[in-house]
């Protein structure tokens, strides 16, 4: 009998312990208010999205330094400026013929919202396209790739 006894404490014991242990961490079974308090401030710092540094993108193209949202898809370097849209077109312009390159004048393209520049010359053959779109009156989005 004393046998069956220890071996119900024991088996109680055992299925307390898993429930336990497999409760939901974030959920407060106790009604303190104290605790509830200190739960729910807990989840929502956890829930708070931190603050992140900009990732650093390495690139061999010249970038503006007020250049926003950096990023490489598969070789195209992407990115957003506050600086206009003729401002744009004449660094690039100016930055890749200093470097050597030719500008495909045929291939180029200048309007209020849509340019294009295509240089050739690299040294891996390719021709380098520069095109930028205007996003709104204070922000340009820059696409840089070989082709």
């Amino acid at each position: 009998m004393n046998k069956n006894k220890v071996l119900f404490i024991l088996v109680v014991l055992v299925l307390s312990l898993s429930l336990f242990a497999c409760s939901p961490k974030g959920e407060e079974i106790s009604i303190d208010s104290n605790t509830q308090t200190v739960e729910t401030e807990a989840v929502v710092a956890a829930t708070e999205a931190p603050e992140q540094p900009e990732a650093i993108v390495e690139t061999e193209f010249p970038v503006l330094p007020d250049a926003e949202n950096v990023m490489d898809a598969q070789g195209t370097l992407i990115y957003q400026t506050a600086t206009k849209m003729s401002d744009v077109f004449d660094f690039y312009k100016k930055e890749l013929s200093a470097k050597g390159l030719t500008e495909n004048e045929i291939l180029t393209l200048n309007d209020e919202t849509v340019s294009q520049l295509v240089f050739t010359g690299s040294e891996n053959g390719k021709s380098l396209i520069v095109q930028m779109t205007k996003l709104s009156e204070t922000s340009v989005s820059v696409a840089i790739r070989y082709e």
